[in-house]
């Protein structure tokens, strides 16, 4: 899952966005922070809810990345906070199942997009770029 593509350079400042990414699969996070940071983003990452939440008071991001399913606070619990709080002016939702209704969902609690995993780091860095040039 490597990112191999270039920046465009139309928009930089779109490239230069702050991103909290929120998962709780250690490797994963790991992985997503140093290809999002290959593609020019500055990322931070989150384990869970509840450390999102603390990060998401504590610091401005441009966009958020949240895994749906989580144990204890889930991805949706921190949207509706977002939301609720004005915290973050973009999200986008991570779901290993492809499911309309609960895309439907998130979109009613303000997510910009939703991806669905395993996803293409490419097309991951497109949405980002996509919801942020909006």
């Amino acid at each position: 899952m490597q990112y191999t593509g270039y920046a465009h350079r139309e928009d930089m400042r779109i490239m230069q966005a702050h991103l909290l990414y929120v998962d709780d699969e250690e490797d994963l996070r790991s992985l997503v922070k140093s290809q999002l940071s290959l593609a020019g983003y500055a990322v931070d990452t989150a384990a869970d809810g509840d450390e999102a939440v603390e990060m998401l008071n504590r610091c401005q991001f441009d966009l958020v990345l949240l895994d749906i399913y989580m144990p204890g606070m889930n991805g949706l619990m921190v949207l509706q906070y977002i939301r609720d709080h004005g915290l973050c002016p973009h999200s986008i939702m991570l779901s290993e199942i492809n499911d309309v209704a609960m895309a439907q969902r998130c979109a009613l609690l303000g997510a910009s997009a939703c991806v669905s995993k395993p996803y293409d780091l490419g097309v991951l860095v497109r949405s980002i770029s996509r919801v942020l040039a909006n």
